[in-house]
């Protein structure tokens, strides 16, 4: 729906269809649909708030969140984690289970909830920055810069084969 010109949306998109984003989009309206795709090389930059859909969103490019309830599942494409990005510039609570290459929480605190699975090969929390999860996350690679913060909550559970501290 969107071309490689992006642009700004500002209208409420709701249907059951398939809402393809092919460019750089900035989103400040209620979106609806059965299913997002971001394409490869593109971005789409919204508060998880905004986003409702009854099947999933499949992430190749990146996906950015500025704040928000994310409850959508989030995988990439044919769940193959070599693709799809996810970055964090707010406090953003994931409801949901996410597949992706990587995550990185730029700034402001991403919090798991119980029962969620996010699933990655690279998360990064920056300087300054909180990971609190109380789900479960599996990444083969964790950066944790200086003053990053990352909480394990109750049931909480981190695997992870590199635990590198950056900074210290």
């Amino acid at each position: 729906i969107f071309n490689d010109n992006g642009g700004t949306n500002t209208n409420k998109i709701s249907g059951s269809g398939d809402l393809r984003i092919e460019g750089i989009v900035t989103n400040e309206a209620k979106i609806e649909q059965k299913n997002i795709k971001v394409f490869d090389d593109k971005k789409f930059t919204t508060n998880a708030d905004n986003i409702i859909t009854t099947n999933k969103i499949v992430n190749i490019g990146t996906i950015t969140f500025t704040g928000g309830i994310n409850l959508n599942k989030i995988v990439c494409e044919e769940d193959d984690p070599d693709y799809g990005r996810i970055e964090i510039v707010g406090n953003v609570e994931n409801a949901a289970n996410i597949t992706q290459k990587e995550v990185e929480v730029v700034s402001g605190k991403l919090t798991n909830d119980e029962g969620k699975t996010i699933k990655v090969i690279k998360i990064t929390n920056k300087s300054n920055s909180q990971i609190s999860n109380s789900g479960t996350i599996r990444a083969t690679n964790l950066l944790n810069e200086t003053n990053g913060v990352i909480t394990n909550e109750g049931e909480g559970n981190i695997n992870t084969m590199n635990f590198m501290i950056i900074g210290a």
